[in-house]
């Protein structure tokens, strides 16, 4: 075998060897980067590699980082100061923000909560918590703790995608729902489509009128210093009476929050405290 033949041969060997890094790569990062802890054996294996892999497709599509924990010693912490400190202590988050959202099922405490940070405070408002537990909490009546993380993923999954005004920011989640198509986002393709299409129609639109509005002489020309004159006429303002409205404008008592928005102000906020490591969390819990 000749040095040059050598040479070949090991540079093939590690470019196999650097294809089959590029492809395991991937795999690796996955598996180094679980987002299911379940310490109360709440789940079988199968379970937990399901939500493994919803989480991972959620993460893809709303840049949050989301974290599903049980535990059945809470330590002498309530759910929220133990969600709080899983996040954190976790190094949980997306960019310098930490983005994302913890879901705890505590079953020393029996409740279930959800603690946000980052962008996730925003966007998962207090109406959104709420819902969101509402829907979780209902398979935790025959003792489904997989369907609750469930019901946690699909509220996730709806209302990342939506404005954190959106009217349908309180609606019941369905289990079998995906986001409506106009939350989705727009493509290069719906853009192209919409622009050629537009464009068509007004081709169209300017050919008919053109053809329309055409002569049928093309040497007549239009009279536009004949044709074109303006006559005013003469105009008075007439004064025909007078009309005048009072009203008393409500001021709210001292002392009171001010807030008249007819509580449409909570559907659009969230509530924040601060966690032991002094990071800002939101969220909400749910006894069971």
């Amino acid at each position: 075998m000749t040095i040059r033949s050598v040479k070949r041969a090991a540079a093939a060997l590690c470019l196999c060897l650097f294809l089959a890094a590029c492809f395991l790569a991937p795999f690796a990062v996955s598996a180094a980067t679980g987002r299911v802890f379940d310490n109360a054996a709440l789940f079988t294996g199968e379970q937990a590699a399901s939500l493994e892999k919803a989480i991972q497709e959620q993460q893809d599509a709303t840049a949050l980082d989301i974290v599903i924990y049980t535990t059945d010693d809470a330590g002498g912490k309530t759910s929220q100061a133990f969600a709080d400190d899983a996040y954190d202590g976790g190094g949980f988050g997306v960019g310098p923000g930490r983005d994302g959202l913890l879901f705890l099922i505590d079953m020393d405490n029996r409740e279930i909560y959800l603690s946000t940070s980052g962008s996730a405070i925003g966007l998962f408002t207090d109406s959104r918590v709420e819902a969101i537990l509402d829907d979780a909490y209902a398979p935790l009546a025959e003792g489904d703790y997989y369907g609750a993380a469930n019901r946690f993923l699909q509220g996730v999954r709806r209302y990342a995608s939506l404005p954190p005004d959106s009217q349908n920011q309180t609606a019941s989640l369905n289990p079998n729902s995906t986001p409506p198509e106009e939350a989705q986002g727009l493509t290069a393709g719906k853009v192209g489509v919409a622009v050629l299409g537009g464009a068509a129609a007004g081709l169209i639109f300017f050919g008919v009128v053109s053809a329309r509005y055409r002569y049928k002489d093309p040497k007549y020309t239009y009279p536009l210093r004949e044709k074109g004159r303006l006559q005013l006429t003469e105009t008075n303002d007439v004064f025909l009476g007078q009309h005048v409205t009072h009203r008393r404008i409500q001021t709210p008592p001292k002392g009171g929050s001010g807030g008249s928005n007819g509580g449409s102000a909570s559907h659009r906020s969230a509530s924040t405290h601060t966690s032991k490591s002094g990071a800002t969390h939101g969220g909400g819990g749910r006894k069971f």
